[in-house]
């Protein structure tokens, strides 16, 4: 990497702290989280 960075002229690399399958499971948990918690809501008025 650090070649390319330099043939690139590139100062500084971004590293995902996560990876795409886990941030897509990540995403749809808390999408069906945030459902089920206006269902509750909803249920209780």
């Amino acid at each position: 990497y650090v070649n390319v960075m330099r043939w690139a002229n590139i100062g500084e690399i971004f590293v995902p702290k996560i990876g795409l399958a886990d941030g897509l499971i990540q995403h749809l948990y808390y999408e069906i989280e945030k459902q089920n918690k206006q269902s509750i809501v909803s249920t209780r008025q």
